[in-house]
């Protein structure tokens, strides 16, 4: 297994032991997380996981749950910053083909560290970008 990026949805259904998870994705977080490789999630996605809790997408419960688990708990989950060095692989994703910013962040962070993304977007599946769902 090699390291992972979870996108915002992974990582929620992820933590929340969500079904809507596919088990292809919760036996490779998993697997990462045995094997002690890094998996990982952008600030983006913290950003993103407020944002859903502002517009009651999820609640303020969940959200605080998964950011206490990033920050105050052992989950073997790191958060990564978007640096100017990613902005190359962002250019390198069009925006027709992934058009919302925070999910060309998110795989930009994915491409330039060269690893899969646990995505289920159906956008960022089809952009050339390493996913699984």
């Amino acid at each position: 297994m090699a390291d992972l990026l979870l996108d915002t949805h992974s990582l929620v259904f992820f933590l929340e032991r969500s079904p809507e998870l596919s088990v292809r994705a919760r036996q490779a977080i998993r697997a990462a997380l045995d094997a002690r490789e890094r998996v990982i999630v952008s600030v983006v996605s913290l950003v993103e996981i407020v944002y859903l809790a502002e517009k009651k997408r999820i609640s303020t419960v969940a959200c605080d749950r998964i950011i206490d688990a990033l920050f105050n708990q052992n989950t073997g989950i790191d958060v990564i910053g978007f640096d100017p060095e990613m902005l190359t692989s962002l250019q390198s994703i069009p925006r027709q083909q992934v058009p919302d910013m925070p999910d060309r962040m998110i795989s930009a962070t994915a491409v330039h560290l060269g690893i899969p993304l646990v995505t289920r977007d159906a956008d960022i599946r089809g952009a050339d970008i390493q996913t699984i769902w």
